[in-house]
């Protein structure tokens, strides 16, 4: 009879508290009515995990401090990066439910089976309820983790630029001067860059909307195959691709909608986007590993505050970009932590070796 243990139970039902907690403030935060039902819900199945809990074990289930700071922690992601991550928060609870529901329908008993593959058969529901917006903005938040990643890197360059000009230099004021050449250098070419792509984008994707209209009127049952096709690339789970298909062939809009984000990487707005959130990530990071030269320090001490806080910053950005990529968190921390204090010595080392070489006169 009691072939679900407890921890399964309580398991399942704080699963379900997360995902009620994350869609309620979803839907009070952006308005978003599929939110709503889909928190009713949410909590419909955490009750009845409680009742079962009592029914098999005759134990009452209680919040945990855990599932306290796991919902603070995802409000908190929630307001600070947007719609984004909340749907990728959404989609994670959605997935991580229905491996779990699969596994537990086969273990659970007669009394309570038939009540578990119903929760499944939700949980698969609202994976492709939310699939429309999981897909609009799954490359937002993974254009997001690129964004991280490259203005982390952009940081460590200038860190390293630091390094290399104090193996060189002996000066505070000179080092800071020679960073924030290497700043505004970094940033130069990233603004360039970033206008390149735009305007390639913005040339394209007119013709892009003319192509993607014209395949789903004329052969949509093609389209629909390509779509789900590469919706497996992505990860859709075998037992999800029934729904998919019926909600594919009932809507030609989103037939098309999901068919332009699988087929083509992001629209032009998206590059500008992107900018403006590296420039508010790489600019005050970078402005704050100068500020220790300009801060009247020793410029040995000055490189050692810098260095450590070109670390935490790359630690940090590890961690983030690994919640986001859906990766372990230590190891990606690690090798951003690494990588950092690694380009820093490089750096100073190589910068050494050239003034021991070109027989810099002391300032």
């Amino acid at each position: 009879m009691r072939s679900l243990k407890l921890g399964d139970l309580r398991k399942a039902w704080c699963r379900e508290l997360f995902a009620y907690e994350v869609y309620k403030y979803i839907a009070s935060r952006y308005g978003r009515k599929t939110f709503h039902g889909l928190a009713r819900i949410e909590l419909g199945h955490a009750r009845l995990w409680e009742e079962v809990a009592r029914d098999l074990y005759g134990v009452r289930l209680r919040r945990s401090l855990t599932l306290k700071l796991r919902v603070l922690a995802a409000k908190a992601l929630i307001r600070m990066f947007g719609y984004g991550i909340a749907i990728k928060l959404s989609e994670l609870v959605e997935l991580t439910a229905i491996s779990t529901y699969v596994e537990l329908a086969d273990r659970a008993p007669s009394e309570v089976r038939g009540r578990v593959r119903e929760l499944l058969v939700d949980e698969i529901k609202h994976e492709v309820a939310m699939l429309s917006d999981v897909l609009r903005v799954d490359k937002d938040v993974r254009g997001l983790e690129y964004v991280v990643l490259g203005s982390a890197c952009s940081v460590i360059g200038v860190e390293s630029a630091i390094s290399g000009l104090v193996g060189v230099f002996k000066d505070a004021l000179a080092v800071g001067a020679g960073g924030a050449v290497a700043l505004l250098a970094g940033l130069f070419a990233t603004c360039f860059t970033t206008y390149l792509v735009a305007k390639t984008l913005r040339e394209a994707s007119s013709l892009r909307d003319v192509e993607a209209s014209a395949r789903v009127s004329v052969m949509p049952s093609e389209v629909v195959e390509e779509v789900v096709s590469r919706l497996k690339e992505v990860g859709l789970p075998e037992y999800s691709e029934g729904f998919v298909r019926e909600a594919l062939a009932t809507s030609k809009d989103l037939l098309k909608n999901l068919y332009l984000r699988l087929k083509h990487r992001e629209a032009p707005g998206e590059a500008i986007s992107r900018l403006r959130l590296t420039c508010m990530l790489y600019l005050p990071a970078s402005a704050t590993l100068l500020a220790p030269f300009y801060l009247g320090m020793g410029v040995v001490t000055a490189l050692a505050v810098s260095i450590a806080l070109s670390v935490i910053m790359a630690l940090s950005a590890g961690v983030l970009t690994a919640i986001l990529a859906g990766v372990p968190v230590g190891g990606r921390a690690a090798l951003m932590g690494m990588g950092a204090l690694g380009a820093a010595v490089a750096t100073y080392l190589v910068g050494a070796a050239l003034r021991a070489a070109l027989y810099f006169p002391p300032p």
